[in-house]
């Protein structure tokens, strides 16, 4: 069952034409529930003006295991394939800027999207679809792959 739900999960993120995979490795005193607004305000929106476009992502909150501490992944996409050409300069971009999310060494990890990789390592870190977050899902709906729409049994 929970197999079943990880490769559904899968199927209905790679449907998307994501860009880039980011991994925010969350400072020890955020509390988990500010975590969501946290990356908007640090991570999406700068963005979102660095690239002077608008960017969409689905993020699941990864609570940490063995020695990891909590952490966010991210798949990331824009319109007009932004993030794919220029993933080493906004590595770096987010990287620079210290803010409450960055504020402590490898923060930040930023990666160009492997479509076998990233959506099933994030999948498997969902057990429920309210551990999902969304940004803008108007652009996500544009970025959607209408051939590879899967629907995810309850």
């Amino acid at each position: 069952m929970i197999y079943r739900r990880v490769e559904e999960y899968t199927e209905w993120l790679q449907s998307y034409k994501w860009e880039a995979f980011l991994t925010v490795r969350l400072p020890p005193n955020l509390p988990l529930n500010a975590v969501a607004a946290q990356v908007i305000k640090y991570i999406y929106r700068p963005l979102c003006r660095y690239l002077r476009t608008r960017v969409a992502a689905i993020s699941v909150i990864s609570h940490g295991h063995g020695m990891h501490k909590p952490h966010v992944h991210v798949l990331l996409a824009t319109a007009n394939g932004q993030l794919t050409d220029n993933i080493n300069e906004i590595s770096d971009y987010l990287k620079s800027t210290i803010t409450p999310l960055n504020s402590h060494k490898d923060a930040i990890d930023l990666r160009p999207y492997i479509p076998d990789r990233h959506a099933v390592y994030v999948a498997s870190h969902v057990v429920d679809e309210t551990d999902l977050t969304y940004y803008d899902k108007k652009q996500l709906t544009k970025l959607k792959d209408k051939t590879t729409c899967t629907t995810i049994s309850a």
